[in-house]
Protein backbone atom coordinates (compact mmCIF):
# COMPACT_ATOMS: atom_id res chain seq x y z
CA UNK A 1 0.00 0.00 0.00
CA UNK A 2 1.02 3.67 -0.56
CA UNK A 3 -0.19 6.85 0.55
CA UNK A 4 1.17 10.48 0.12
CA UNK A 5 3.50 11.14 3.10
CA UNK A 6 2.77 14.63 3.16
CA UNK A 7 -0.54 17.68 3.92
CA UNK A 8 -0.29 21.05 2.59
CA UNK A 9 -3.28 23.66 3.07
CA UNK A 10 -3.81 26.62 0.26
CA UNK A 11 -3.45 30.12 1.88
CA UNK A 12 -4.93 32.32 -0.28
CA UNK A 13 -4.55 32.04 -4.54
CA UNK A 14 -0.78 32.09 -4.11
CA UNK A 15 0.68 30.51 -1.10
CA UNK A 16 0.48 27.14 -0.10
CA UNK A 17 2.09 25.33 3.33
CA UNK A 18 3.13 21.81 3.54
CA UNK A 19 5.08 19.18 5.40
CA UNK A 20 6.43 16.12 4.25
CA UNK A 21 7.67 13.17 5.81
CA UNK A 22 10.05 10.14 4.66
CA UNK A 23 10.64 6.77 6.05
CA UNK A 24 9.51 7.92 9.35
CA UNK A 25 10.02 4.67 11.02
CA UNK A 26 14.04 4.61 9.76
CA UNK A 27 13.69 1.18 8.03
CA UNK A 28 17.02 0.51 6.08
CA UNK A 29 15.98 -1.30 2.54
CA UNK A 30 17.36 -1.46 -0.60
CA UNK A 31 16.39 1.76 -3.12
CA UNK A 32 17.72 -0.07 -6.21
CA UNK A 33 19.35 -3.26 -7.16
CA UNK A 34 21.74 -3.96 -10.39
CA UNK A 35 24.69 -6.03 -11.27
CA UNK A 36 27.95 -5.02 -11.82
CA UNK A 37 30.81 -6.39 -13.80
CA UNK A 38 33.81 -6.87 -11.78
CA UNK A 39 37.40 -6.32 -13.02
CA UNK A 40 37.78 -10.53 -13.29
CA UNK A 41 34.74 -10.52 -15.62
CA UNK A 42 32.56 -11.77 -12.75
CA UNK A 43 28.78 -10.14 -12.30
CA UNK A 44 28.26 -9.15 -8.47
CA UNK A 45 25.52 -7.68 -7.20
CA UNK A 46 24.64 -4.36 -6.30
CA UNK A 47 22.20 -2.73 -3.77
CA UNK A 48 21.97 1.02 -3.59
CA UNK A 49 20.65 2.15 0.44
CA UNK A 50 17.53 4.10 0.21
CA UNK A 51 17.51 7.29 1.94
CA UNK A 52 17.31 7.79 5.61
CA UNK A 53 14.61 9.33 7.87
CA UNK A 54 13.62 12.91 7.23
CA UNK A 55 10.95 15.62 7.29
CA UNK A 56 10.27 18.69 5.67
CA UNK A 57 7.82 21.74 6.26
CA UNK A 58 7.73 24.86 3.50
CA UNK A 59 5.87 27.50 2.41
CA UNK A 60 5.38 27.79 -1.46
CA UNK A 61 4.22 30.54 -3.33
CA UNK A 62 2.68 30.40 -7.49
CA UNK A 63 2.71 32.77 -9.52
Amino acid sequence: MHCPAYAGQRIGKRWLWYVEGRNLTGRKYAATTGMARTLGGADGPQFLPGDGRSFHAGLQWQL
